[in-house]
């Protein structure tokens, strides 16, 4: 009965070895951890530092602070971060972790707001046009990394709306982008750059211009009813966005202070 028994642990041990996430305990001893009323970092690395894991901690405590209240809701359960050695920032499909590869983070090219939007903003995330523009003009407004859309055109820092000035002989249509999440889905990097900038630049164009009301209303709408919250259908708000963004003077703000992510203070 034993022998048994010690089969039947063996088996559920390894089978449960390769589920996503788990650490098993031989690894716990390995893992640094730190770990606060809502945030839980961890990894398996021997390379991260302190620091590495510091400036994680720091920058999601930011994504936590300002997210909701641009949204209007409150977020009080905890959110779990692990670096990781490669791939890509990304967040498992059911939000529950937040994966961040430790050459970004070293870089400081880690989406790691990006990131935390789409772990504690779940309305909508079937959405991909809303969802990945609003995880990028948060990124933008309140990281520190150069990443996200903006990570790809190193070495040089541009913002979302000079991003799309310079892709404007290729820009896709909002309308196109707005209900097709394939535009979202290519593997290369290069092919879903464009749709990730135009998505953040005009959930940017929708937060400066039209305030933060209305974005708050759109995100609480069942059905993301642009002409319902903004009296104006998507067509016209699109070319509005396009507009304001071509003809936006800048070299005024480029006369001001920089924050940390380019943007003027």
């Amino acid at each position: 009965m034993d022998e048994i028994l010690q089969k039947l642990f063996f088996t559920i041990a390894t089978v449960t070895l390769f589920l996503p996430g788990y650490l098993p305990p031989s690894a716990l001893a390995d893992t640094d951890s730190i770990q606060d009323s809502q945030i839980i970092i961890s990894t398996r690395l021997k390379d991260v530092s302190e620091s590495d894991i510091a400036r994680v901690r720091k920058e999601a405590a930011k994504g936590l602070e300002s997210i909701p209240p641009v949204l209007g809701f409150e977020y009080k359960k905890k959110i779990k971060i692990e670096i990781v050695a490669d791939g890509i920032c990304r967040t498992t499909p059911d939000g529950h972790l937040i994966l961040l590869p430790i050459w970004h983070i070293q870089n400081r090219r880690a989406a790691i707001i990006h990131e935390v939007s789409h772990a504690i903003v779940r309305r909508h995330e079937d959405n991909s046009f809303f969802s990945e523009g609003l995880a990028e003009f948060f990124q933008a407004e309140f990281g520190e990394d150069i990443a996200g859309a903006a990570y790809h055109e190193e070495p040089q820092y541009l913002s979302l709306d000079d991003l799309v000035i310079k892709h404007r002989d290729n820009l896709i249509s909002l309308s196109s982008l707005k209900n097709n999440n394939d535009f979202f889905m290519p593997i290369d990097p290069g092919k879903r750059k464009l749709p990730y900038i135009e998505a953040g630049s005009f959930i940017t164009f929708l937060y400066e211009v039209h305030g933060g009301q209305k974005l708050q209303g759109l995100y609480n709408t069942l059905t993301l009813n642009y002409e319902k919250i903004y009296g104006k259908k998507f067509t016209e708000l699109e070319a509005e966005w396009l507009k304001y963004v071509l003809s936006h003077d800048r070299q005024q703000q480029q006369q001001k202070p920089l924050g940390a992510y380019g943007r003027a203070e």
